[in-house]
């Protein structure tokens, strides 16, 4: 298994941007994310769909996630893809997509 965002759109089509495997989101993202106190970031890995009034508040938790990566040199994997994550996320218009999952 892995950890995903999918992105379906109305013409049955579907984006998938890698974010983790399974091994290291166990391993990586959520000891990081309890050590930050997040709370969105870490029901990634069971599954989330993402609605745009939490989109805020689930960006503000990638730049922590990803600014705390950063600083660590062995997360540097960690930090790109919370990045990609983020870009991706923040490309996607609400109101022309069907559903929008990390998982």
């Amino acid at each position: 298994m892995s950890v995903a965002l999918l992105t379906e759109h109305d013409n049955d089509t579907t984006d998938h941007v890698p974010v983790a495997t399974e091994a290291a989101f166990s391993r990586h993202w959520q000891p990081l994310s309890a050590r930050l106190g997040l709370v969105w970031v870490p029901l990634f890995q069971s599954g989330l769909p993402i609605e745009a009034i939490d989109l805020t508040s689930i960006l503000d938790e990638l730049v922590r996630l990803e600014r705390a990566a950063r600083a660590d040199s062995e997360l540097q994997h960690v930090a790109d893809r919370a990045q990609l994550l983020l870009r991706s996320l923040q490309a996607i218009d609400f109101e022309t997509v069907e559903s929008v999952y990390i998982g």
